[in-house]
């Protein structure tokens, strides 16, 4: 009996064809999952980088606001209130008083209402009373007027020294004003205490021998008569006699005669050697 043997396909192995079916088998199937693997860093969206600087930036803004809040309720300065309430040992009335004046709470004017107290009480003034409060103001207030002569004092002191022009300047305004200085208080003074001086009488000049005339020589001017003599104001001197005076009830006239009766005062006492020394020129 002749025993055939069973015929085997030849595999891959052995340089035969592989069936359809053993790959399909070999091959994995692919299936949908939700657990998908994000991909690296290096391939996240521009778009996405920038709203991440966008959304740190707002944050550290917000932050640096929230700090600069908490650093401004730090620095805040204390009312006055809180200042008085926090010295300690006050009475009611001082405290009324410092809220009034609260100059007193700077470091030299409360060394001095101090001092002043100490010396009001010694001498027998009840503290806390209109009395005492008086006269710490009082103190203070002669306190500062002894400082603001002590600043005159030494701006004058620091002062520069005058140039020779100045001074010379200076000299010479002092001569006119002392020369016009008697003119004044004929202007400023009442209308009935000011002389009233008659009309001068104009006559006609006749051929006739006169004695020696007095008139200082000029081209135009008017005849002042005194009792010791007479002077003829210049045209300059006119109108500086009527600038000199303001009151609005003097006429030109008046303005000239009492101008020109003081310009012989002064003739007479430089005649006299009475005129100071100082003004002498």
């Amino acid at each position: 009996m002749v025993v055939r043997r069973k015929y085997r396909v030849q595999g891959f192995k052995d340089g035969g064809a592989v069936p359809i079916a053993d790959i399909a088998a070999a091959e994995p199937v692919l299936v949908p999952s939700a657990d998908v693997t994000p991909p690296p860093a290096s391939e996240v969206s521009p778009v996405d980088e920038t709203d991440q600087v966008f959304k740190r930036a707002i944050e550290a803004q917000r932050n640096a606001e929230l700090m600069q809040r908490e650093a401004a309720q730090q620095r805040r300065q204390p009312t006055l209130e809180e200042v008085v309430e926090a010295i300690p040992g006050l009475s009611n009335h001082k405290r009324r008083m410092i809220m009034e004046h609260p100059e007193l709470l700077e470091p030299e004017r409360a060394d001095i209402a101090r001092r002043a107290h100490a010396e009001a009480l010694q001498a027998g003034i009840e503290d806390d009373t209109l009395e005492m409060d008086q006269h710490l103001l009082a103190s203070l207030a002669k306190a500062d007027q002894q400082r603001h002569r002590l600043n005159q004092g030494a701006k004058a002191v620091s002062a520069p020294p005058p140039t020779p022009e100045i001074e010379r300047a200076v000299q010479e305004l002092d001569r006119e004003v002392s020369a016009l200085q008697e003119t004044i208080p004929i202007e400023r003074a009442p209308e009935r205490a000011q002389p009233v001086y008659p009309p001068i009488a104009r006559t006609s000049r006749m051929p006739i021998t006169a004695p020696v005339s007095r008139d200082v020589p000029s081209y135009s001017g008017q005849q002042i008569i005194s009792d010791r003599g007479k002077i003829t104001l210049t045209a300059e001197e006119r109108d500086i006699a009527r600038r000199s005076f303001t009151d609005p009830r003097m006429s030109n006239e008046e303005k000239e005669r009492s101008y020109g009766m003081q310009k012989l005062k002064l003739a007479r006492m430089r005649a006299d050697g009475t005129y100071p020394e100082r003004e002498r020129g």
